[in-house]
């Protein structure tokens, strides 16, 4: 009967060893001595038989993950488990094919007669193992990592904060468990705030964007804040995950980087785009409030001048101290932009009427006027400035700006030193001028310019003894035009060189055919800043004379004053080698030019041409005729010939002879005439001999 009954709990034990899902070993002095089938399947064995291994070491590779060898790690665990009659332990396992797996092994020491017999219950545990480092990184990448986090529970209580968290805000983690999420983030304490931001993040799932939060020490910051709904396997919300880091520096780049953007690098001055981005504020608040604002478009006078002669470090700080002195002129609502170079844009908000705005112009004007002192230069500057309104002058940006600085060009050319408001009439001149600048490129090509001459007549004998060269342009639509109608249109669009070669051609064999009749006489042409400029300007000169036949004494180039301020050597060996060439040269508008006279004693001019504005006054301006006595005088010292301009009375005529004046030139004597006219007149006068009236 007891056999029989130790039979049947045999058998019900091996059916029980064959139906669990456990692998099962039977261990006998450490050699594996019988398996259940899972663990046949377990380890990927073909049979029992060729599982009879020493187990653990033929089961496992050949190194634990605590670096101690399988072999003396698993003595260790079998003499634990025969100590206490039973040990349970994670193992490293390794199949007949090699592959790894994490096993929970529990082994359990029988004692029957003869040596103890082990049982190795092995449970695979590798994607328990696998999601236990899952949790653990997600765990070590929320405590270290470098934005702060706080998760709560369903309620939006605190329930775990990070390292960086209090490394952010000051907080401890202890500080804040229990808290609610509401009460420990600023932003979240308005309660307006705090009920759209959840309703996105229930309705969404997450809300992420940039807020404002409060440190320990009460310090305000920027913050990037993620909060996301962690839910449940129902559905429901679970948890919230808050995100967040400080982005202070990333705050500061930016508005370094805008300013950068926005600002003139010089003058620090907002520059075209941030004008640009006011201009429209202001546009959209004078519709709203239907108010007005005007425009103030500055150009400084004679900055290139500066510039160039002075070098540029003084022009920087020339415009840097401009910069300070047009802040000062307005209000804080208003704006000053620099456009590039010597270019400057004042928004003024809400103005009121035309003499309001003409008082900031004015005070602008007068603040410009002071004497500057930079290094160890004293000068002063003047300042044109053109104004529009809005709506009256334009009701874009575009316009505004560009009706501004069409006025601001009227009033350069009115003078300079002076403003000027955009009105129709500016506005009609501007388009003529444009038609102007468009059809002086086909005047050359169609021939439509021709050239006047200007007898200069000599004092002392009446002998005409110059003639000088003036061009005149036969316009189709608009009859003759005189230089002051496009010598500027033409500098602007880049014509002034070709047609001044034009000129000087035609001059030179002119003065061939005169001299050729018997007429030999010095005819003048004017030169150009930009003619006297180019690099092949000898060659030019050279080549016009071989190709007129004229000889070079029988030739004078007119210069300005103002070409020879800059003071620059290469001017002067300019000026040199057109003396050596054997041309003669003459400084036209003498007296309007701006520093002293000491370069006259550095070039070889043949004769000064008073200007006509000096002439004209002599009669009835004791300024006038003492300046012009002064040059007389001047002239005389240095041996150079003096020529006056403009001369129409005999009582002008008188008085120049009396001062010793040389030659003269104006209605007095003759109108500008043609080629041919000329020609007739120097007969009419008598062999080039002219009475005084």
């Amino acid at each position: 009967m007891f056999e029989q009954a130790l039979t049947v709990a045999g058998t019900n034990y091996q059916v029980l060893c064959e139906e669990t899902g456990e692998a099962i070993l039977q261990i006998r002095d450490n050699i594996v001595v019988d398996i259940n089938s899972a663990a046949l399947k377990l380890f990927g064995f073909v049979d029992k038989a060729s599982m009879k291994v020493h187990y653990p070491v033929d089961l496992s590779p050949p190194v634990q993950p605590d670096g101690v060898s399988s072999g003396d790690k698993g003595r260790e665990m079998f003499e634990i488990a025969c100590q206490k009659g039973n040990h349970c332990f994670e193992w490293l396992h390794a199949t007949a094919n090699q592959s790894i797996f994490w096993a929970e092994v529990r082994l359990t020491r029988i004692s029957p007669e003869g040596a103890p017999v082990m049982y190795a219950m092995v449970r695979n545990i590798t994607k328990r193992k696998e999601t236990e480092r899952a949790c653990f990184l997600e765990a070590q990448v929320f405590e270290l990592g470098r934005q702060a986090g706080l998760i709560t529970d369903q309620a939006r209580v605190i329930v775990s904060a990070n390292r960086a968290f209090s490394e952010i805000t000051g907080y401890t983690q202890q500080e804040v468990r229990g808290c609610l999420l509401d009460a420990v983030l600023y932003s979240l304490q308005d309660l307006e705030n705090c009920q759209s931001i959840f309703h996105v993040v229930d309705t969404c799932g997450y809300w992420e964007g940039e807020a404002w939060d409060r440190k320990q020490n009460g310090q305000i910051y920027p913050q990037w804040l993620t909060i996301t709904a962690v839910r449940g396997n129902n559905h429901e919300i679970a948890n919230y995950f808050a995100v967040f880091s400080d982005i202070t520096e990333r705050k500061s780049l930016e508005d370094r980087t805008r300013h950068i953007a926005e600002h003139d690098f010089l003058t620090g001055l907002p520059n075209r785009i941030l004008l640009v981005d006011r201009l429209r504020q202001a546009i959209a608040s004078a519709r709203r409030n239907n108010t007005q604002f005007a425009l103030l478009f500055l150009d400084l006078d004679r900055f290139k001048f500066i510039n160039d002669s002075m070098g540029h470090s003084i022009g920087d700080k020339l415009l840097q101290e401009v910069a300070k002195r047009l802040r000062k002129c307005v209000r804080a609502i208003d704006t000053v932009s620099r456009q590039g170079g010597d270019e400057f844009i004042i928004l003024l908000a809400d103005t009121g009427n035309a003499k309001q705005i003409a008082h900031v112009a004015q005070n602008v004007m007068n603040a410009i006027a002071q004497m500057f002192e930079i290094d160890s230069y004293e000068f002063s500057m003047t300042v044109c400035i053109g104004i529009s309104t809005f709506p009256n002058d334009g009701e874009d940006m575009d316009t505004l700006i560009k009706h501004a600085d069409i006025a601001m060009y009227y009033a350069k050319e009115s003078g300079r030193n002076g403003y000027q408001f955009f009105n129709e009439e500016i506005n009609a001149r501007t388009h003529e001028r444009n038609a102007l600048e468009r059809n002086l490129k086909k005047a050359l090509e169609k021939g439509e310019f021709i050239l006047h001459y200007q007898a200069e007549v000599d004092f002392a004998s009446g002998r005409i003894v110059g003639a000088e060269a003036l061009i005149r342009w036969d316009h189709p639509e608009m009859g003759r035009l005189l230089p002051p109608r496009f010598i500027s249109a033409a500098e602007e669009c880049g014509l002034i060189v070709s047609i001044g070669q034009w000129v000087l051609e035609r001059a030179c064999r002119q003065a061939k055919y005169w001299l050729d009749q018997g007429f030999p006489i010095v005819v003048s042409v004017n030169l150009s800043a930009a003619q006297f400029r180019q690099r092949n300007l000898l060659q030019n000169i050279a080549d016009t004379l071989r190709l007129s036949g004229l000889e070079p004494r029988y030739l004078a180039l007119e210069i300005t004053e103002s070409i020879l301020l800059n003071g620059q050597d290469s001017i002067y060996e300019t000026m040199v080698s057109l003396k050596e060439l054997g041309v003669k040269l003459a400084i036209d508008d003498f007296g309007t030019g701006y520093s002293s006279l000491s370069y006259l004693k550095r070039i070889q001019v043949d004769k000064l041409k008073i200007d006509r504005s000096f002439v004209h006054e002599i009669t009835h301006d004791p300024k006038d005729t003492e300046i012009i006595r002064a040059i007389v005088a001047m002239a005389k010292s240095l041996e150079l010939k003096v020529v006056a301009e403009g001369v129409e009375t005999a009582q002008q005529f008188s008085y120049l002879q009396s001062i010793g004046c040389d030659e003269y030139q104006g209605f007095y004597s003759s109108q500008s005439l043609s080629g041919i006219e000329f020609g007739q007149f120097r007969y009419d006068a008598g062999d080039g001999s002219l009475q005084s009236a």
